[in-house]
């Protein structure tokens, strides 16, 4: 199993990868597919990432540190949940500003946790 620090930086480099993947999908349909297959396997990394903290030695160590994980990472799994269940795949080429606002706000509250998450698993 990947350390939950190699598991973190994966959510960042997906995500931003997401991102560019996106903007090929507003401006070609047929990249559509690609979102999917992204938004896979971001959600594949976080679930690998909630299997790490279980099983993570440090953070298993620290039960005050195992909660607070454990609650961030559940808020940013809820925020991500919801944001592709209000902007399915087929309705990115609307050029919507509430979309992009939206984008926004989830890159934000996972770049915030991420930091947060590598400032906290520093041993």
């Amino acid at each position: 199993m990947a350390s939950i620090e190699h598991l973190i930086d994966d959510m960042l480099h997906i995500q931003r990868r997401l991102g560019e993947t996106v903007l090929q999908a507003r401006a070609d349909p047929s990249h559509r597919g690609a979102v999917i297959d992204m938004r896979r396997r971001f959600a594949d990394t976080v679930l690998a990432v909630s299997s790490a903290i279980e099983s993570d030695a440090f953070i298993h160590d620290q039960p005050a540190l195992a909660a607070e994980f454990r609650q961030r990472f559940s808020e940013i799994r809820t925020k991500v949940a919801i944001f592709q269940a209000k902007w399915p795949a087929v309705l990115l080429d609307s050029h919507d500003p509430e979309f992009d606002q939206s984008a926004a706000r989830l890159r934000e509250s996972n770049r915030e946790f991420m930091d947060w998450a590598r400032g906290a698993l520093k041993h």
